[in-house]
């Protein structure tokens, strides 16, 4: 991907697949499939993070690398989530995801299915996640 955007399209990724190490109740984002769209080496990084002071301590070099991106983006996800759910239950059928990266959202909310959902971001990003929707 040449595009500077598009270098960074996966990073939210990361973060949800970290997410999905802390336990259910006190997730922020729930997302199974987070994890299934990371290339071979983040699969890796995410698979080490599975020993809670390697995550602690990843988290806190990217807390100060950039500091309240980690929360940011959980919370982002969630915001929109919640809010495309209460949509959804006042009544929208469409829903249009600008920038939807490698987001799953459009894949993991089975309401989502009652209607049409169409995601927009940079040509390569969406064939890249086709691939590897289809291969996870």
């Amino acid at each position: 991907m040449e595009n500077q955007a598009a270098k960074t399209a996966r990073s939210p990724m990361i973060q949800v697949a970290l997410e999905q190490l802390v336990p259910a109740g006190k997730r922020v984002v729930h997302d199974p499939v987070a994890y299934q769209l990371l290339p071979p080496a983040f699969k890796g990084l995410v698979s080490l993070c599975r020993v809670d002071p390697l995550r602690r301590a990843l988290l806190g070099l990217v807390d100060r690398q950039m500091p309240g991106i980690h929360g940011g983006i959980l919370c982002r996800k969630r915001f929109l989530q919640d809010n495309l759910l209460a949509a959804l239950e006042a009544g929208i059928r469409s829903v249009v995801i600008l920038g939807a990266g490698f987001d799953t959202l459009a894949h993991r909310l089975p309401e989502l299915g009652v209607g049409r959902v169409y995601e927009v971001d940079l040509p390569p990003i969406i064939q890249s996640k086709q691939v590897d929707l289809q291969r996870a």
